[in-house]
């Protein structure tokens, strides 16, 4: 009779480790396979699809938007609850925090033109918000160049508010393709309350970003 026990309690322990073993995984990889990129972000999330965000830009009026548009490769955009392409691209602060890809090509005259500066500034105008406190609070926290095989350039996290709004904080990843035709971008952003209660998240997801870079 032990014995028979003793079996029954390893074939439970083993089943309990199996079962364990088996278990869903809690991430998530969106990833773009012809450039290499791909980041992680819970299971649990809920993705906000690419045609559903380009049917909402395209409603846009402002023609250089629709020529920005018009070269996206891939977009995606997720969050740990419901939210509308509309709360993907607005500037106002989500109650629940949002974390928006984007692929696109770059015009000549943009390939020209970009800097570490375009780079800061390719969501929010902090670069000018840092240089006249008149148009925003603006709070950098953090603000280094990064590199990877595939791409360089900035990894910036910053609080602002305008108007007397609520503050909202930004983490952002704005890379540049070593051709410079290539523009890569990652940012997690929700109001200064949400970032607090979900830090360990946004930041888990921004670090796991990795642009390996097109395939040759």
């Amino acid at each position: 009779m032990v014995m028979f026990v003793g079996r029954r309690v390893l074939g439970v322990l083993a089943l309990a480790g199996l079962l364990v073993g088996c278990s869903a995984p809690v991430d998530q990889y969106p990833k773009l396979g012809s450039d290499g990129i791909y980041f992680k972000v819970p299971r649990t999330w809920s993705e906000v699809p690419e045609k559903v965000l380009a049917k909402f830009e395209a409603k846009n009026t402002d023609q250089a938007a629709l020529d920005r548009l018009a070269v996206v490769r891939w977009q995606a955009a997720y969050a740990p609850g419901k939210v509308s392409a509309a709360q993907v691209f607005s500037a106002k602060p989500s109650e629940l925090p949002i974390a928006y890809i984007r692929v696109r090509d770059l015009y000549t005259e943009e390939r020209d033109s970009v800097s570490l500066n375009t780079l800061r500034d390719a969501i929010f105008p902090i670069t000018k918000w840092a240089a006249d406190p008149k148009l925003a609070i603006f709070i950098p926290l953090l603000d280094e160049e990064v590199t990877f095989k595939g791409a360089a350039g900035v990894h910036v996290t910053y609080s602002f508010s305008q108007n007397g709004g609520a503050p909202q904080v930004v983490d952002q990843n704005a890379l540049l393709s070593p051709d410079r035709n290539t523009l890569y971008l990652l940012v997690v952003r929700c109001s200064e309350s949400c970032y607090r209660k979900n830090q360990q998240a946004i930041e888990a997801i921004s670090a796991s970003l990795v642009v390996r870079g097109a395939r040759g």
